[in-house]
């Protein structure tokens, strides 16, 4: 039974490898919308009403135990669920869902911080395969950030199979400004007789169904626009106005409050004569000391405006409104010229689309000048302090900057391979007869690299990260000895770390007839495995960065190989592998530099691609070598 079951495995996983990838069809869904509404009423002054009602029937078991509870979040402090339907349908029979079986109730906070979330359960009965439910229920928001103004964006058929017909209506006091990104059409624009409450109206449908789930594709698709539909409306004329806007709700005010003598206190601590990256690292990873990471997003004003500087100092906590605007304090007492910016924090940057529309961030940053005018962009939210390079979550992609003179986007640097960058140059030895291996060596942080093990030390001791870098160095072997050189990873500026190392650690190497085996993984595996064959969605790369590792075999000669002296260049990623022997010793270098976030569907049948790929494929398979040690002495450490 066992080994069937591994055959069966192995089959599935290797179909994962090498069917064609595609989006999974409505019939195979576990469940569909047979039913699909949702509408927004908004009133002059912004506030608005929201109505949603939809039918779901299940197409297999999974989606019948799916589909037998819903669930739907609101904010109480803005909004109140004013009525709520719920039945299941059974041959054309309703049946009501018992008031005992919905449940609307305050919820924690997903993030760090106090808010007033309430999740609305409802729980059907009598749900068969053949069952349709129904859920129809009316929101109404009556406090919104921006008064006489709106702004949504909806996103299409990410569930389950949404039918022909399907219905987004905006119908609006106010005119509204609309952007449809529909690749594959569709949304059509629908017929809507204007009457005197609403004479504004932006009403869609869809044409043919929309599902946009992606299956048999490996490694995962990347894509750098989202493929499914989408709706955005707004009343802003202008990113600008979006800053105004958000800056007359509360941030001037703010602009006139003093430092409390907390804060004071802490601008004594740095010297004057000091540039502004030493200035800038120094005031946020002091900040950081005396105010943590804690938001309160009960209010509006709460969600989008900074509270008082003296609600900050009381507290000793904050969000990354509160933290940027501090910083703007401090660094104006130490006469730095800053301002606050929105931002949309994420892994990978993402263009802002045309239509203005203030929930595209979410984020606050500081925009900061230096002394020779250069602009530096400054998160005091991060835990570690790094002003003298970008962050990859903000880097290439536009700000807001919140300047009264002038409201206005700007570009962040773009993120770079150098800036982060990491090299390994690390010795082994191993000795006939000893199933023990010893290995010296560096490990060089540069940049953004050096990000993660900074401040390493105010979480653990020292001991306990000398115990488990000790262990991850001899790969989860059985350590006998091991001892590294002093470092100091108690700051929370970032700065470039060199660490080193010795060790001991027990191993049976692998032996062939001719000698002893040694290997390496490739690096670029899911660019040599990758089809393109209806393929989908493109291939993330990751961060961009650079790697270099150095390794040597010592007291050792080789008695075969794999050709290694190799390399590969294409706009996206590069890389190399040398190898040498020298003085008794192996030498074996390999290198690679992610150039961009990832390739593009389109990108990937491209001649450039392909070539790519070939030479990925014949230099990136690994490192493997048979060498004969020329060890005589026992190992000792």
């Amino acid at each position: 039974m066992k080994s069937l079951m591994i055959l069966f495995l192995s089959i599935v996983m290797s179909a994962s490898e090498c069917a064609l990838a595609r989006f999974e069809s409505p019939s195979e869904a576990m469940a569909q919308y047979t039913e699909y509404s949702v509408e927004y009423f908004i009133r002059k002054d912004g506030t608005y009403d929201q109505h949603i009602r939809y039918k779901i029937r299940p197409s297999i078991e999974e989606g019948r135990e799916s589909i037998a509870s819903q669930r739907f979040r609101y904010v109480s402090s803005t909004t109140k669920l004013m009525s709520i339907k719920a039945e299941t349908i059974n041959d054309g029979i309703s049946i009501p869902v018992e008031k005992t079986q919905i449940e609307d109730k305050a919820v924690s906070s997903d993030a760090t911080g106090f808010d007033t979330n309430h999740n609305v359960t409802i729980n059907y009965a009598k749900v068969g395969l053949k069952s349709e439910i129904l859920l129809d229920y009316h929101l109404r928001t009556k406090d919104v950030p921006f008064a006489g103004q709106f702004a949504k964006s909806l996103s299409i058929g990410r569930q389950f199979p949404l039918p022909k017909g399907s219905k987004f209506a905006f119908y609006s006091e106010i005119p509204l400004k609309t952007q449809i990104t529909d690749r594959d059409g569709h949304l059509k624009i629908d017929a809507y007789v204007k009457n005197k409450d609403f004479p504004y109206a932006y009403v869609y449908s869809l044409s043919k169904v929309a599902y946009f789930r992606i299956v048999m594709e490996t490694p995962y698709p990347w894509f750098k626009s989202d493929p499914e539909p989408t709706i955005t409306v707004s009343s802003f004329g202008s990113w600008q106005e979006v800053g105004k806007k958000l800056y007359a709700n509360g941030y001037a005010l703010r602009e006139q409050e003093e430092l409390p003598k907390v804060f004071e206190d802490l601008i004594a601590k740095v010297n004057p004569k000091l540039s502004f990256v030493e200035k800038a690292n120094l005031v946020t990873s002091l900040l950081s000391e005396k105010v943590r990471y804690m938001g309160d997003w009960r209010t509006v004003k709460g969600q989008y405006v900074p509270r008082s500087l003296m609600d900050i100092a009381k507290t000793e906590y904050g969000d990354c409104k509160d933290l940027a605007f501090l910083t703007t304090k401090l660094f104006a007492k130490l006469g730095i010229k800053s301002q606050m910016a929105v931002i949309s924090r994420d892994l990978v940057p993402s263009p802002l689309p045309d239509l203005p529309n203030p929930f595209e961030f979410n984020h606050l940053i500081v925009r900061a000048e230096d002394e020779s005018g250069k602009i530096h962009w400054v998160d005091p939210t991060n835990s570690m302090s790094m002003a003298q390079m970008i962050r990859y979550d903000i880097a290439g992609r536009s700000a807001l900057v919140l300047d009264p003179k002038s409201f206005r986007l700007e570009d962040t640097p773009p993120l770079t391979s150098s800036l982060s960058q990491t090299s390994n140059h690390i010795t082994f030895t191993f000795v006939p007869g000893e199933s023990k291996v010893a290995v010296k060596g560096d490990l060089s942080y540069r940049g953004m690299a050096a990000e993660d093990i900074t401040g390493l030390e105010n979480r653990e001791s020292r001991a306990e990260l000398k115990e488990k870098f000790l262990r991850q160095i001899a790969d989860g072997y059985e350590v006998i000895t091991g001892d590294m050189k002093p470092f100091d990873l108690k700051s929370k500026i970032v700065k470039d770390v060199n660490l080193g190392f010795e060790v001991l650690y027990k191993k049976d190497i692998p032996e062939t007839s001719a000698g002893y085996l040694y290997e390496e993984t490739s690096k670029s595996s899911n660019l040599i495995k990758v089809t393109t064959n209806n393929r989908i969605g493109g291939i993330f790369l990751g961060l961009l960065n650079s790697e270099l590792e150095q390794t040597v075999i010592d007291k050792a000669s080789v008695v075969g190989k794999d050709e290694m002296d190799c390399s590969y260049e294409s706009k996206w990623v590069s890389g190399k592998v040398s190898y040498r022997e020298e003085n008794d010793q192996i030498f074996v270098t390999r290198s690679r530099e992610i150039k961009a976030y990832g390739i593009t569907r389109e990108e990937l049948d491209t001649d450039e691609f392909k070539a790519l790929q070939k030479s990925v494929a014949s230099c990136d398979k690994g490192v493997r070598l048979i060498f004969k040690s020329n060890a005589s002495n026992a190992l000792s450490h």
